[in-house]
């Protein structure tokens, strides 16, 4: 049997065969994004430093947080750039988060920490060490719902816990982020 002629009496398999595979292949790389949110979105043409969105359950508001932050909105995008630390405590091993919380949602991300070289002079205290009190986020507006949103730093060391609500509100309507 030459291939011409296995061709022709299998063509109509083939031809279920390949749209099947290649509707398989539309489906994964344009419906299925739950499935590229487990890879890191900047791979892909997302945002770099984009913060991680985790799920975790935050403390009571503890209220021992020492902190500054800045946020630069630019649409659809927040970016936090500060330092947060617990109240005697060095920040070394320590993780940072930005909580958002509203009457029916909170939302946690993981922030990048950063090193403050002049933090210890700038508050005037020699202990603990400061240096990597710092922290940077950036937060797209598409991974929250409209809301507005109460800010609240929460940091986690080994067992030790600590939140602390801001005066600063975020605000998320049609994919555009405002602060207040």
């Amino acid at each position: 049997m030459s291939m011409r002629s296995w061709l022709r009496t299998r063509r109509k398999q083939i031809i279920t065969h390949t749209l099947i595979v290649g509707g398989f292949l539309c489906f994964l790389l344009f419906l299925s994004e739950p499935l590229f949110n487990l890879f890191d979105r900047a791979e892909f043409g997302g945002i770099p430093g984009e913060a991680q969105l985790v799920d975790i359950s935050v403390p009571a508001e503890t209220g021992n947080i020492r902190y500054w932050f800045e946020s630069i909105v630019t649409g659809t995008v927040v970016e936090f750039l500060g330092w947060a630390f617990i109240e005697g405590d060095c920040p070394e091993n320590s993780t940072p988060y930005l909580v958002f919380k509203s009457d029916q949602a909170t939302y946690v991300f993981e922030a990048t920490m950063r090193e403050l070289g002049t933090l210890n002079q700038v508050l005037g205290i020699e202990e603990p060490d400061l240096t990597k009190a710092g922290f940077v986020a950036t937060i797209p507006a598409e991974r929250m719902e409209n809301g507005t949103y109460t800010i609240g730093i929460y940091i986690r060391k080994g067992e030790t816990e600590a939140l602390q609500y801001t005066d600063k509100v975020l605000t998320r309507t049609n994919e555009v982020v405002e602060l207040e």
